[in-house]
């Protein structure tokens, strides 16, 4: 088995490691760590969970001090990051940012976060100085660099996280527009994601045109071994509420409910908190101000029972205390699924998905059946196929039903109100 040790050379990485209690490190790290550090450029698949983010944290610092070490030349532009690390929300841009500033402790680097809503005097004041690390978005990055914010002149190593994503419509013409930006012939770039969708290589290829990329593709036998269980409900579309109910109350441990839509959100959020008075339940979705989702967040993490949210926490967020993920909705992207389970059982441990499957699933099931189908990175069940969604249940059944309506007591609100204060 690999040791950290014999992987990277700067002793505050070794001194790092063994702070944060790292012992050995996972698939990814001991395949990608020393192509980095050779200065390969990499396409890296590997499944949520297998400590990506470390995979290029390390050897970047590495690399970094290196280069420092080599000339001071480089390290001293003002508004010139020499690394530049593109995430696609900010969420997960604040998750890297404190993974590097935990290595930093140590290493002693400059690390920028481009922060969502800032003023452009605000960005500008934050970016004054020499940066070694620049974190962010796409449109907050491009953004920052047509105002003349930052500079792209000493660019030397490009991470772009949760690729698939970032190659999504969506994202793609800012990726491009800040890759045309990054024109340095030393550039060196890593590819991390945990799923790959079929136009995925083409659109590499268009964006890293002069780009040789080293492929790693940790599946099969690296993947979490049958550590998430799946449980279809097959009910009535009218039963949904009533049957998350039920499940709440069982479930043990922290974890995250899923729906589709930002006013569907607030709308179960309202119903749950109401039927569900001694449960600490929280709101998060794409819609609320960036300060109100940092602390919602922030307070679930804590002691949350529950997180009520959107896609906006299907990737990138890391709270190893998830045991379980209930999909009151479906996704309407197939690889939404995927990303929704991989919230739990990061660390091998056991997590359960439930899936509340009705008639108005029929369009999606097939879809995501063939998702799980074409990736190995979880060992996921299939969601249930189309005839049996929508079932009835059982005279049995419907009489231990949970009703879903209760006064919530005067003296005891629910925890999840705090989301809006």
């Amino acid at each position: 088995m690999a040791k950290f040790k014999d992987l990277l050379s700067l002793p505050a990485l070794h001194t790092f490691v063994k702070e944060a209690g790292f012992k050995h490190p996972t698939n990814v790290q001991a395949a990608a760590i020393p192509r980095l550090l050779s200065g390969e450029s990499l396409s890296v698949l590997a499944q949520t969970g297998s400590g990506k983010t470390l995979a290029y944290a390390l050897p970047l610092v590495e690399l970094l001090k290196n280069l420092e070490n080599e000339t001071q030349e480089e390290t001293t532009q003002d508004r010139t990051p020499i690394a530049w690390v593109i995430t696609p929300t900010h969420e997960l841009g604040a998750q890297v940012e404190a993974v590097f500033k935990s290595i930093a402790h140590q290493a002693k680097l400059r690390i920028r976060l481009v922060r969502k809503g800032s003023t452009q005097k605000k960005t500008r004041s934050s970016m004054s100085g020499a940066i070694d690390v620049l974190i962010g978005s796409p449109n907050r990055v491009l953004g920052a660099l047509k105002n003349g914010v930052l500079k792209a002149d000493a660019a030397r190593f490009l991470i772009i996280d949760e690729a698939d994503q970032l190659f999504d419509p969506g994202f793609l013409a800012d990726v491009q527009a800040l890759v045309s930006r990054l024109q340095s012939p030393e550039l060196q770039v890593g590819l991390f994601s945990a799923t790959r969708p079929p136009a995925f290589n083409q659109l590499r290829k268009e964006s890293f045109p002069s780009i040789k990329f080293k492929e790693l593709e940790l599946q099969g036998s690296h993947t979490l071994k049958n550590n998430i269980a799946t449980a279809n409900h097959t009910i009535p579309f009218s039963d949904k509420l009533d049957k998350s109910v039920q499940l709440l109350n069982q479930v043990k441990g922290p974890g995250l409910l899923f729906v589709n839509l930002k006013r569907s959100a607030e709308k179960v959020f309202s119903q749950l908190s109401e039927a569900l008075p001694n449960k600490k339940i929280y709101l998060l979705h794409g819609g609320m101000e960036r300060e109100d989702r940092r602390s919602a967040l922030a307070r679930f993490s804590d002691d949350g029972d529950f997180l009520v949210c959107t896609d906006i926490a299907a990737r990138g967020i890391d709270i190893p205390t998830l045991s379980w993920v209930l999909n009151y909705d479906l996704p309407f992207e197939p690889v939404y699924y995927i990303h929704r389970c991989g919230r739990v059982g990061r660390r091998g441990q056991p997590a359960q998905v439930y899936n509340l499957v009705t008639t108005k699933d029929f369009p999606l099931i097939t879809r995501i059946n063939t998702a799980i189908a074409n990736q190995s990175s979880l060992k996921l069940s299939k969601v249930v196929e189309k005839k049996e969604a929508g079932k009835k249940r059982s005279a049995a059944s419907k009489a231990q039903k949970t009703p879903a309506r209760r006064k919530a007591s005067p003296a005891k609100p629910s925890a999840g109100k705090k989301t809006h204060s």
